[in-house]
This record gives structure tokens, sequence and C-alpha cells, in this order.
């Protein structure tokens, strides 16, 4: 899959991201293959927000591919402005997509 480089951070992002918003549709095993062959065929980028079905978006990745995680970069999206509730809810985030990473 065609990469390119992200502005002059070095990091380089496939041209084609898999959103998560119509994970919250499919059925966790249906999920699970959409995603991993996303990353089969040389996908990076995993976008999705705590409001896609509550949560149910963030869940179905970190389900699905949490343990590939060093393969691609990981987006996720919170509506809250006040910054203690933004920060309850992408901690929230965190432990659905079960990111090790907390930045």
């Amino acid at each position: 899959m065609e990469k390119r480089q992200l502005g002059r951070t070095g990091m380089e992002l496939s041209l084609i991201g898999q959103g998560g918003f119509h994970l919250v549709e499919l059925a966790a095993k249906d999920a699970e293959r959409v995603l991993n062959t996303y990353l089969d065929l040389g996908g990076n980028y995993i976008e999705t927000a705590a409001q896609y079905g509550d949560g149910i978006s963030e869940a179905k990745i970190g389900r699905s591919v949490s343990h590939r995680r060093s393969e691609y970069f990981l987006t996720t999206k919170v509506i809250e402005r006040n910054p203690a509730k933004a920060k309850k809810d992408f901690e929230r985030s965190f432990k659905l997509l079960r990111s090790e990473e907390h930045t």
C-alpha cells in the first residue's frame, strides 16, 4: 500500500486509512477480519472516536488488533472540551483500545 511522509515527522502513513465509524455496524468477528486484512495489506492508519457507538468502535479495535499495535498509527477523538472531562474520556478510550501508550 502506498505511503507518504507526514510533514517533517518522519512517519510514513498509508494513503488509505481505516475508519472506525462503520465498525460499530459489524459483528465483532467481521470487524476483526476487516482490521487484520487492512493491516495485512500494508495499511497503518486507524482512526476512531469515543462517540462511535459510545466506545463500541474503540472496543472492537482493541480486541481485534491491539496485539499488532506496533504496526499502525492510532487516533481517537473526544467531543468533550472541558480538559478534566476530556482527560477522563481519553483514559476510557485508552482502556477500550488496549493502548499501552497514554500520550
